[in-house]
């Protein structure tokens, strides 16, 4: 989000500057399955990384803390893998750096897991929106 929009902005723009930090095609078969099998898998995998989300980046900001680069890595992979899956790009992404830099024992910039968490917020923000109002568009 711009840092001059408000974060309780729903304007048509500040919802594609969320929308811009998240691509659900990785879910589209999943999302088809259930529009045919009348399931909620979608939602499910949805809401299991709306829970996991926060206590994966608890482990992560903790193991930067303490330079426990093993949790660093472990927290950070799940994380990334868990984002790839549900669309969340940028936050993979910004995963996927400090699973490299602690994977070579390299101290991760506290600024990083700023913005791992403002990029989360985020991604979280724009899956609530989605299972608040799941429409066939998204």
């Amino acid at each position: 989000m711009p840092l001059d929009q408000s974060p309780n902005d729903n304007s048509a723009a500040a919802r594609d500057a969320d929308t811009a930090h998240f691509c659900d095609q990785a879910l589209t078969d999943l999302r088809k399955h259930d529009q045919r099998a009348g399931s909620k898998l979608y939602q499910y995998a949805l809401q299991i990384y709306l829970a996991d989300c926060g206590p994966l980046i608890n482990r992560i900001a903790t193991g930067v803390t303490v330079t426990d680069h093993a949790q660093v890595r472990r927290a950070a992979h799940s994380l990334k893998s868990n984002s790839l899956l549900v669309g969340a790009l940028k936050v993979g992404e910004c995963a996927r750096c400090i699973e490299a830099h602690a994977e070579q024992d390299a101290a991760v910039s506290p600024s990083l897991v700023t913005e791992l968490v403002r990029l989360s917020g985020l991604a979280n923000k724009e899956i609530t929106r989605r299972l608040l109002n799941p429409s066939p568009q998204h």
